[in-house]
């Protein structure tokens, strides 16, 4: 029902479906077969929209609303919650449309109101994907090379990343609209896979290190226990001051080796996430010539793209257990 529309509907210049250009795209997928009702890859994908919907939309709205409260309490929003608050607010813009998408399925069944539809969510289906590489760069930073962390840890650098990936975004979803394949989509899902995993390997090896007692470790044990806390928005010459106005010493072995390790679940959670997304579009791909173009339309891509607009809520019950988890602990 999302971002199908677009993306898949030929590839290697046989089309994907049997359908006019000008109609409606599942149109060929319900009634399906005969039956009178929609294909299963369709139901599946219905059932995704729905859930996603009524567990994504207020989660997402949550965290929109504790990081605005949290500005309000610091002046600006925090720099972790910069990459958080943008991810959420991209979910939102889908889920405002699933009502649209139903409505337009059941009622209307409009080619154009479908395709607008499917161009946003398809850019939203991009932006996903590099969002979530930037917050496992952005852990991956500030667990293993601490003071590069604290170099580009300026808003200004945020912004940048957040621009650099909104002209990716552009190129590949054009790309993808004008070619009419999933070949570039693909391969960007690919690219930030290999980044993911190379920032998990990287924050497990740092997690399984004992720290020694030396000078460069005492300085990554200042960064990285403030990791999501205060530390991050204040110059690293204040770090002491910070924690003398608290009235607490520097955290122990055992509390940084509890940092390292929750870093590292963020972004092992964001690598099953972003499997479970992107991996059956690929497989799908790979089955091009294999299956008639109306069953890998209605049931195979269907279903995979159900896969990708799934799970938008565990990001912000990640981000909300660890804000819970921060103020138990202050």
């Amino acid at each position: 029902m999302s971002a199908s529309a677009v993306l898949p509907t030929s590839m290697n210049g046989s089309d994907f479906g049997a359908s006019s250009s000008l109609e409606y795209f599942w149109s060929e997928c319900d009634p399906y077969d005969g039956t009178g009702g929609p294909s299963v890859g369709l139901i599946i994908l219905f059932a995704t929209d729905a859930a996603e919907f009524l567990l994504g939309f207020p989660s997402n709205l949550w965290l929109v609303w504790i990081i605005l409260k949290r500005r309000s309490k610091f002046g600006s929003i925090l720099l972790t919650d910069f990459f958080p608050f943008s991810l959420a607010l991209i979910h939102l813009s889908f889920h405002l449309m699933v009502p649209l998408l139903f409505f337009n399925h059941f009622f209307l069944r409009s080619f154009l109101l479908m395709a607008l539809m499917a161009v946003i969510i398809s850019s939203m289906m991009i932006l996903k994907p590099l969002l979530l590489c930037l917050v496992c760069v952005e852990s991956y930073l500030a667990v293993v090379r601490p003071l590069d962390f604290l170099r580009f840890r300026a808003l200004k650098y945020r912004w940048g990343a957040l621009a650099a990936t909104c002209c990716l975004n552009l190129v590949f979803a054009g790309s993808s609209v004008i070619h009419y394949s999933i070949i570039s989509v693909s391969t960007i899902f690919l690219a930030v896979l290999a980044v993911d995993t190379f920032c998990s390997v990287a924050v497990l090896k740092a997690l399984k290190q004992t720290p020694p007692g030396d000078r460069q470790n005492a300085q990554k044990k200042q960064t990285v226990c403030h990791l999501g806390n205060v530390a991050m928005e204040t110059p690293a010459r204040s770090i002491k001051e910070e924690m003398a106005k608290r009235g607490r010493e520097p955290r122990r072995n055992g509390e940084m080796h509890f940092i390292k390790r929750k870093a590292s679940i963020t972004i092992l959670a964001i690598q099953v996430v972003l499997t479970i997304n992107y991996l059956p579009f690929i497989i799908t791909l790979a089955m091009y010539g294999l299956f008639p173009a109306r069953v890998l339309k209605c049931q195979f891509n269907a279903t995979a793209t159900a896969a990708s607009i799934s799970f938008s809520y565990l990001q912000p019950l990640l981000y909300l257990h660890n804000v819970g988890r921060h103020h138990r602990n202050t």
